[in-house]
């Protein structure tokens, strides 16, 4: 949980984070109770996080994935989010992850498309899972298709700093390798 686990972590060792927020999972006395997707932070927890540790990045409505969605219906996805977020008084930075690592590599038309909507709702940068770092300088990357690093609950200090330095792929081999 973001409030709760990560945020003391962030105070502990005065760091700064950026969370890719699902709007529509951000609780509100409207919007509130379990979900099957699990529990997420009430709006004031999510505002009081960026008020000092934390940058919010876009990351869908309701976490949907956009490879089985029309093109105008990430469009509209785009804009709720924003919206909501919007509404709730909740800053986000000029930037997306996609969920599911769906950026439509496989359809160079639609991940064009895809590009332009990113780009209509002013999304800067955008990140799918890579599990590998950024090759520098990155002024020659296209900026809609960082790599980012998927954490969970489940990584180990020694993971964590493995991925940090680019040495995950080498842990993951060995994992695989050990099960």
């Amino acid at each position: 949980d973001n409030y709760t686990d990560l945020y003391p972590l962030l105070k502990e060792f005065n760091c700064k984070a950026n969370i890719f927020i699902v709007a529509g999972f951000v609780q509100t006395p409207d919007n509130l109770g379990p979900r099957a997707e699990g529990e997420f932070m009430l709006v004031e927890e999510a505002k009081e996080l960026c008020s000092e540790r934390v940058q919010y990045g876009l990351h869908t409505m309701y976490h949907q994935s956009y490879h089985h969605m029309t093109l105008d219906e990430i469009d509209e996805d785009m804009g709720q989010s924003k919206q909501r977020l919007d509404s709730l008084g909740i800053p986000y930075q000029p930037c997306f992850a996609y969920p599911f690592a769906a950026y439509m590599k496989d359809d160079p038309v639609k991940q064009k498309a895809l590009f332009g909507i990113l780009k209509k709702h002013g999304v800067r940068y955008a990140f799918k899972v890579g599990d590998r770092l950024n090759k520098m300088p990155m002024n020659k990357m296209n900026r809609l298709l960082l790599n980012r690093l998927h954490m969970n609950g489940a990584y180990s200090m020694f993971k964590f700093k493995m991925d940090l330095i680019g040495f995950i792929r080498i842990v993951q081999r060995f994992e695989r390798i050990l099960k």
